[in-house]
Formats: C-alpha cells, structure tokens, sequence
C-alpha cells in the first residue's frame, strides 16, 4: 500500500516536474533574460535565473513539485477518509450529519497520517530512487498494477 501511495506521488511529481519544464520552454522571462543586456549583466554576478528555478523545483526534499504533490496527497487523503466515513454511515443505515468540528478533525488526522505515515522523507525519496531506476516500460506496468 505504501509502496503504492509513493509511485503514485512518484508519477505526480514527474508530471508536474514535466510541467513546469514545458513552461521554462515558452515563459517569455527566459527570453528576457537570454538577451545580451541582462545575460552580461546576470554573467557578472554569476547568477543563472533558469537553472536557480530548476534546482527549486527539483529539490526532492523541499522543492516546490514536492509541496505542490504534498497539497494534492492531503486532499486525496481528505477524500479518501471522507468517503470511507460516509460508506460506514451508509452501511450502518445511521442519520449521523458532519458538524463542523469532526469535519476539521476529519482533515487534521488524514493530513498528519499522510504527512508521517506514508510520505515521510525518508521513505518516499529511497523510494524514488528505487522508481528512477526501472525502465520506461516496467514503470507503466508498475502504475497497471
């Protein structure tokens, strides 16, 4: 299940990863930025705006893709404990209605059981390692199953 739960959050990141590469190709900043006034004056300070946002997306323990896939996860966690909820409800044939409160109680615990249990750093990027690995064709059969 958690092997599961890390290459999902694996093909979420690599997507959005894809995503902000394909935005870096036709941002007009980039081109701003290649133009011989700026790229001197960028030159001198030895600064590289391009290759500073890759590295602030790639990072695989804080980057923005990483944030970005966390957010996403909590909600399809919320999601996943709120209809387990609401099938008991319905299973048990109870008139139970969701206040307030066990709605935030509800999103705290799915958030902190995310959060520490199935993407802790240290597991998913051994996990991601493991995924960067295996060959284009085993990681589709890999999401099949």
């Amino acid at each position: 299940m958690i092997i599961a739960w890390h290459f999902l959050f694996y093909s979420f990141y690599k997507f959005f990863l894809e995503v902000h590469y394909f935005f870096n190709k036709i941002n007009p900043l980039v081109y701003l930025f290649k133009m011989k006034i700026f790229e001197d004056n960028l030159k001198k300070r030895d600064i590289s705006v391009v290759e500073d946002t890759n590295k602030a997306f790639e990072n695989r323990s804080y980057g923005f893709t990483i944030q970005i896939c966390m957010f996403l996860f909590n909600i399809l966690s919320m999601i996943v404990v709120f209809t387990l909820i609401n099938l008991t409800l319905i299973l048990f044939k109870t008139d139970y209605n969701v206040t307030t409160l066990d709605f935030i109680i509800i999103v705290l615990s799915a958030s902190l059981i995310n959060t520490y249990w199935f993407l802790r750093e240290s597991s998913y990027t051994r996990s991601f390692s493991r995924f960067d690995g295996f060959s284009k064709s085993s990681k589709r059969l890999y999401f099949f199953f």
